[in-house]
């Protein structure tokens, strides 16, 4: 409708995952394993993978960090 403004939000939290002190970026993997969100560490996309060589759910992946983004 014309004249119309709705209030944003605040602050919204953003959440990265880190593994050993590097950032992990999800990615899409579909495979053997099935489909889901994985995770890769550095500039080469390789897969965080347990010992059975299965991609880890990125959920499962390193410690989660918070930082506040304003908009």
């Amino acid at each position: 409708m014309a004249g119309v403004k709705t209030r944003k939000g605040g602050a919204s939290i953003v959440r990265h995952r880190y593994l050993d002190d590097k950032q992990v970026k999800p990615v899409k993997y579909v495979g053997e394993f099935g489909r889901y969100i994985s995770g890769s560490v550095g500039g080469d996309f390789e897969l965080v993978c347990d010992l059975n060589g299965k991609p880890l759910p990125f959920k499962q992946i390193g410690n989660l960090g918070s930082i506040i983004k304003k908009k």
